[in-house]
């Protein structure tokens, strides 16, 4: 999608970009190109990873929900475990859920990451294993 609108000296461009790239810097480079000056007068991010628009709920849609529309706000909504699906899995027994729970670190000999943490099928949270020791990021 491009427009250029020359009775408001505006141009309006959709960009796909990886992370790391600065737009305000884009637009300034494409000013400078053209010869001129140029601010960004708006930024809407359509897509951030495997999160996009198209796939969301609007703040007024839930403010505004009626019990009805619960439905269509829970088809969209996703869990913690969703969104950390492609992390690596540790699975701790009962005891070591627990102490997971109350913020003990526990040791493991893997690489350092972020994991998602379990107890058989029971997923138990986020964790961050920093020099073999698991540090819970965030428990449900």
């Amino acid at each position: 999608m491009q427009e250029i609108n020359q009775q408001e000296n505006t141009i309006t461009f959709l960009v796909s970009c990886s992370k790391g790239t600065y737009i305000r810097t884009v637009c300034e480079e494409l000013a400078t190109r053209l010869g001129t000056v140029g601010t960004m007068v708006k930024l809407v991010r359509t897509q951030v990873g495997e999160f996009s628009l198209q796939n969301s709920v609007s703040m007024e849609t839930i403010k505004q929900a009626e019990e009805n529309a619960y439905s269509l706000i829970e088809q969209k909504l996703i869990t913690i475990e969703q969104l950390f699906q492609r992390e690596k899995k540790i699975e701790l027994s009962e005891r070591k859920k627990e102490q997971f729970e109350h913020g003990v670190k526990l040791k493991f000999c893997l690489p350092d990451g972020v994991y998602r943490v379990y107890q058989g099928e029971y997923f138990v949270g986020i964790g961050k294993l920093e020099n073999e020791l698991l540090k819970r990021e965030i428990v449900l």
